[in-house]
């Protein structure tokens, strides 16, 4: 398992997106249970959001992130995905990496 930070940009402002959040967020939703979403929130002062993920790999994160209700609507503009692995902190004492 890895761990993934994504930071995406959104299309247009909150209210292009706004008929697209009850689906976006019941899916989010979804992923933090199946133990896949671990962190997920808008970044301030930016039309974008930061999410952190848990996936197999590359591969389960690009379907986990184009099965989001925001990107089948053609609402992210742009997604930058790291590979991240914490070594310290909350996380890494749980074995998040």
């Amino acid at each position: 398992m890895g761990t993934f930070v994504v930071e995406r940009t959104y299309v247009g402002d909150r209210g292009t997106r706004a008929g697209w959040v009850p689906q976006h967020r019941a899916y989010l939703e979804e992923l933090i249970e199946r133990g896949v979403l671990l962190a997920a929130g808008p970044v301030v002062g930016v039309n974008g959001g930061l999410l952190i993920y848990r996936a197999a790999d590359r591969s389960d994160l690009d379907d986990v992130l184009a099965a989001d209700p925001f990107a089948r609507a053609g609402l992210v503009a742009s997604v930058r995905v790291l590979d991240w692995n914490p070594t310290t902190g909350i996380w890494a004492a749980k074995g998040v990496h």
